[in-house]
């Protein structure tokens, strides 16, 4: 995504998904992200990319490209990351951005469960989510969303026996998708 002006995504999920690339950037929500505003995201499933040093893998951003990236409330769940250079969030900024990131990103987490095959970490960025990481059992529950300020009464719902929110329309009203 490479907005004029800041590109939001918010609100969305990938479930089981399976991304594979023999290109240069892969991410669970985006691949590259420029003047972008990643918001209560969260990903889960796995992400393959080649093992060139310049294929970027991360669980939620492939490559960061600018300092108006604003990253907040994302989680990845993963199961496994190969690539070049990989992270749970994003494995790779360019520039100047490395240093800004931290004061950008708010509430970046990741399953402690997530296999790494191979790949590297951008040694001045380290790994983003290396303080964050928790048990998969812990992003389980509705509590912890609740806790880093996802929306429940409004846009998130948590129906019983599903392990991961959902946006309140997948609940069974699909009709909202064709107005």
């Amino acid at each position: 995504v490479n907005g004029g002006l800041i590109t939001s995504i918010k609100n969305c999920y990938v479930t089981d998904g399976n991304v594979w690339s023999s290109d240069l950037q892969l991410g669970g929500i985006i691949g590259s992200a420029k003047n972008t505003e990643i918001e209560n995201v969260y990903y889960t499933g796995k992400l393959v990319g080649s093992t060139n040093e310049s294929c970027n893998v991360g669980g939620i951003v492939g490559l960061i490209e600018s300092d108006e990236v604003y990253i907040n409330n994302v989680v990845s769940l993963a199961s496994s990351l190969k690539g070049g250079m990989v992270s749970p969030i994003s494995p790779k900024t360019t520039g100047e951005y490395k240093k800004k990131l931290i004061t950008f990103g708010t509430n970046m987490y990741a399953s402690n469960a997530i296999e790494v095959v191979g790949g590297t970490v951008d040694p001045e960025l380290g790994d983003l989510a290396a303080s964050y990481k928790k048990p998969l059992s812990d992003l389980q529950k509705r509590s912890f969303y609740e806790g880093i300020g996802w929306d429940f009464v409004n846009v998130w719902s948590y129906p019983e026996g599903t392990l991961y929110p959902v946006l309140k329309f997948k609940e069974g009203d699909v009709s909202r998708l064709e107005t």
